[in-house]
């Protein structure tokens, strides 16, 4: 068994209204030098078996940063 984990945001070229909500919140509370804010989510999930070589090539490269 291993970990995956998988990080999903939108392309920087996709508006994140999200973001930009939080990002200026995050001003407002006082904190600076923030530049560029992005919400996604993330999940962690626990893979059966003893090799990751084959669940990784059912997963396009452009999909997976590692």
């Amino acid at each position: 068994m291993y970990n995956v984990q998988v990080h999903v945001t939108y392309k920087d070229s996709v508006l994140d209204p999200q973001g930009q909500a939080v990002q200026g919140a995050v001003a407002r509370l006082g904190f600076e030098g923030v530049d560029h804010m992005r919400i996604g989510k993330f999940f962690e999930m626990q893979v059966a078996g003893s090799d990751q070589a084959p669940s990784l090539k059912k997963w396009k490269p452009s999909v997976i940063n590692y």
